[in-house]
């Protein structure tokens, strides 16, 4: 007489997120999506308070890619062991982090100031309008100028106003986007009191928008942009000058001033009436 005898495998396994992930399961119990270098015995309680930007990325037929940007000081721009996510899953619609040259879904970086360009990835199957969108701020006290910057266009748009949607060509797009943050180095108080070192107000006749530079700083450009983030004029500017005309040809409406000088970047909206 034979008998058989069940035998039972027992797995304990124990896992520690220090970032933000998705799994994919199929019938034989795959993951997918990303691969995450865990630093050992890291503390969860101590980053709960840390910063985190989750932003989304959508194609025609609603594929949805968020990314994840922590702000985790000692870190850096390149890619850090134990915090930094790479992208493993070859989606044929998809957005990520570019880190020397390697596609990420998590990032963490030391800092953020208006020097901050953080370089973005798309890869479209077809010919499409996609969309960008801010998910989720975490641990943040103040509102944060969070942009998409064009490097085709020259253009940017502010994803805490709302989603970004653009058409893009069939292929990857590796050197097209840039997420920036201009202005976020300063502190409100800070902001406020850069942006009043300029005003602005126009001639007589209404056509040219006045700078007024009152404490005589460098200014490296101002730019134009209308509310769709299309640029509508630009200069550069290698002398300081008293005071900046701007030629403003343009239908009426709320526009965006982006005044750089060599430290930082204020922006001011206006209205031509």
């Amino acid at each position: 007489m034979e008998r058989s005898i069940i035998t039972c495998h027992v797995f304990i396994i124990t896992i520690l997120f220090t970032g933000s992930m998705y799994a994919q399961t199929s019938a034989d119990l795959s993951f997918q999506d990303v691969s995450i270098n865990m630093r050992p015995n890291a503390s969860q309680s101590a980053s709960d308070d840390i910063p985190r930007i989750r932003i989304g990325f959508e194609n025609e037929i609603g594929f949805h890619r968020q990314l994840l940007l922590a702000i985790v000081p000692g870190t850096t721009d390149g890619i850090d062991w134990g915090y930094d996510g790479a992208l493993i899953e070859n989606q044929t619609d998809d957005m990520y982090w570019l880190i020397e040259g390697q596609p990420h879904v998590i990032q963490a970086i030391g800092n953020i100031s208006s020097l901050t360009h953080l370089s973005l990835g798309i890869r479209s199957g077809s010919s499409q309008m996609v969309t960008i969108m801010l998910d989720e701020l975490e641990n943040f006290d103040e509102d944060l100028p969070l942009f998409i910057f064009d490097h085709q266009s020259r253009s940017y748009v502010d994803i805490t106003d709302g989603p970004y949607s653009f058409f893009v060509a069939q292929g990857e797009h590796t050197d097209r986007f840039s997420m920036i943050f201009p202005g976020s180095v300063l502190s409100l108080e800070d902001k406020q009191q850069k942006s009043d070192k300029f005003m602005l107000f126009f001639d007589s006749n209404g056509a040219q928008l006045v700078v007024k530079n009152d404490k005589s700083e460098l200014v490296a450009n101002i730019t134009i942009y209308d509310l769709g983030g299309q640029r509508v004029w630009s200069g550069r500017y290698k002398q300081v000058q008293g005071q900046y005309e701007v030629p403003m040809f343009t239908a009426t409406g709320v526009y965006m001033a982006v005044i750089e000088t060599k430290e930082y970047v204020v922006s001011k909206k206006f209205v031509k009436n």
